[in-house]
């Protein structure tokens, strides 16, 4: 259940308004629905009383806490690192590295020409 529907649940008077829905703030006495509903982008409920109420009085009016009006939080993954050993190194392997790249140049240029 959407913290929206979870909300519209509590509210047996809401109807469809425009991108949301309109109810009678149960917060305070109310002859029309001044209660504005809609879900956000990121699936929470937002509400607004156009009378002033806050949204923590309505939710206690219809016995929800405000966490309930957001969407539940998915734990974040850490990432390991990859960690790659790298093979162990002979002495005088960099040496050798870099005469067999040097070799691979020269014979390069060489077919260049």
């Amino acid at each position: 259940m959407t913290p929206v529907e979870r909300l519209l649940a509590k509210l047996p008077d809401a109807k469809p308004a425009g991108k949301g829905w309109a109810a009678r703030c149960p917060a305070h006495e109310d002859r029309r629905a001044s209660l504005s509903i809609a879900e956000g982008d990121d699936g929470r409920a937002l509400v607004c009383c156009h009378a002033g109420c806050t949204v923590e009085n309505v939710c206690e009016k219809v016995g929800l806490r405000v966490a309930d009006l957001m969407p539940p939080c998915e734990p974040k993954r850490r990432s390991r690192p990859n960690i790659v050993t790298a093979p162990p190194r002979v002495p005088g392997e960099e040496r050798d590295d870099w005469i067999r790249g040097w070799l691979s140049f020269q014979n390069w240029k060489e077919n260049e020409r």
